[in-house]
């Protein structure tokens, strides 16, 4: 195993500027790591990873410190390139055999750790690398206290904290938009600790708007212990629930279409809006009648109600002056909600609809946390058209329950396949001859057998 040694440290020089190799090196340099880190036999993968990590901790050892401008950490280049961090960050962490996963855990921390160490460039390159792996290094939070540190930093953190200070001064962190879909990802996790502090992020970003109209101010009043479990369901009692498909043959189209006609009417008694918008929500747990909605654009009224209400009736709204309107949020999130589920458009709509929220209907933003790792499954058996990482749906509380696949990394070279020995070349030749010797007791008696002649030549290069 010295030569996986051998070769990354050659990886680690050729990517540092310092050595001043030629460019076109680079990218084979990322390749060979990549094919190391991704290796089907897990003692060539555990290796590559530890030797990473020793390259990695002598770069970014707590000595360079004292260097003004450290250029030590340069040699970590060959890491933060951001194929080599997404295979570190969905496959190493998640590897199945321990040892891998530990050192792979190691690896990252260690990476997120050398902030101090790093210039600005560098650590806004490693920040930049890990962007698309977001969701799967939050899915790894209570595995290592400090990496749980680290990531609380990256994405909870209320705005530019000493947190992100490099080696030069810089303050650098992750954009805007990221940290809030990564406080969001926080509020799906399985500790409530973790959860708190995901909300308390996610209300920062929201009333901390530059636009004051977009700035949330209803929100001040949470207190982020209380709303931990705003998106934790503890029992999966029913099928809007574990949203699964439940047949309503019963229904008739018109009673369906009376129903969304009284849920559209502004001048109807606000509870009979309600009552209509639940059992909307109710008939929707089968898929066949989401068609028939759809053409009477429900989720379009759906959309309207929500702006009109968030906008006039939700700041004004408290316990002590409720607005009877704001009870028809929850049932109208509840329709968008299974439409989004079953209905690429109707996703598409929705995004249209939180940038006009200015991000407040956090319920529908989960869709949009975890796009990086989503695939999209057209003609699933169930009707949810996109699918989740198993690793990932076994990491976070998800409020319901989406088709799972299980990603293999497109840098794995495909394993050997074990030879039969007695079957396969050049074993079978030489008792091939061995036989034919000893049946005919001498090569000049074999040489005059009909159908020898064409392999005699062969059979005697293999003597």
């Amino acid at each position: 195993m010295e030569f996986i040694c051998e070769a990354l440290k050659i990886c680690s020089r050729v990517c540092d500027p310092l050595s001043q190799a030629d460019e076109r090196a680079i990218p084979v340099c990322h390749k060979i790591t990549l094919q190391l880190l991704a290796h089907p036999n897990s003692e060539v993968r555990l290796q590559a990873y530890k030797a990473s990590l020793r390259l990695v901790k002598d770069a970014c050892s707590v000595s360079h410190v004292t260097e003004p401008f450290s250029v030590v950490c340069q040699k970590t280049l060959f890491i933060l390139d951001r194929a080599v961090l997404h295979q570190i960050c969905c496959f190493g962490i998640y590897d199945e055999e321990g040892k891998v996963s530990d050192a792979a855990v190691e690896l990252i921390t260690t990476l997120l750790l050398g902030r101090l160490s790093m210039s600005g460039e560098l650590w806004k390159r490693l920040l930049d690398g890990l962007i698309a792996s977001l969701p799967q290094l939050q899915g790894s939070v209570l595995v290592d206290p400090a990496l749980d540190q680290c990531i609380l930093e990256l994405v909870a953190s209320q705005g530019a904290t000493g947190g992100h200070v490099t080696a030069e001064g810089d303050i650098i962190t992750l954009p805007t938009l990221e940290r809030l879909r990564g406080a969001l990802r926080l509020m799906f996790v399985n500790d409530s600790k973790l959860r708190s502090k995901g909300f308390a992020s996610v209300v920062w970003h929201l009333t901390k708007e530059a636009s004051s109209e977009k700035r949330q101010s209803l929100f001040h009043g949470f207190h982020a212990d209380n709303v931990a479990d705003l998106f934790i369901v503890d029992q999966l009692t029913s099928a809007v629930h574990a949203h699964a498909p439940a047949a309503h043959t019963s229904v008739d189209k018109s009673e369906l279409l009376n129903l969304q006609s009284i849920l559209s009417s502004s001048s109807l008694d606000v509870a009979l809006r309600k009552s209509s918008a639940q059992q909307l929500a109710i008939i929707l747990q089968d898929p066949q009648w989401h068609e028939p909605l759809l053409q009477e654009h429900t989720d379009e009224v759906c959309r309207s109600i929500l702006l009109e209400r968030l906008d006039q009736d939700a700041p004004l709204h408290s316990s002590t002056t409720p607005r009877p309107r704001v009870e028809l949020i929850p049932p109208c999130l509840t329709i968008l909600r299974l439409l989004a589920e079953y209905n690429t458009n109707c996703v598409l709509s929705c995004a249209s609809l939180m940038v006009k929220l200015s991000m407040r209907l956090l319920a529908l933003w989960f869709f949009y946390s975890f796009d990086e790792v989503a695939v999209a499954v057209p003609n699933s058996a169930n009707g949810i058209p996109f699918s989740l990482p198993k690793s990932l749906v076994r990491r976070f509380q998800l409020p319901f329950c989406p088709p799972v696949h299980t990603p293999v990394s497109v840098h794995q070279a495909p394993g050997l396949q074990e030879k039969e020995l007695l079957t396969s070349e050049p074993a079978v030749s030489r008792l091939r001859l061995a036989w034919n010797l000893g049946w005919h007791e001498s090569i000049e008696n074999l040489s005059k057998v009909k159908g020898v002649e064409d392999i005699r030549q062969s059979d005697k290069d293999l003597g």
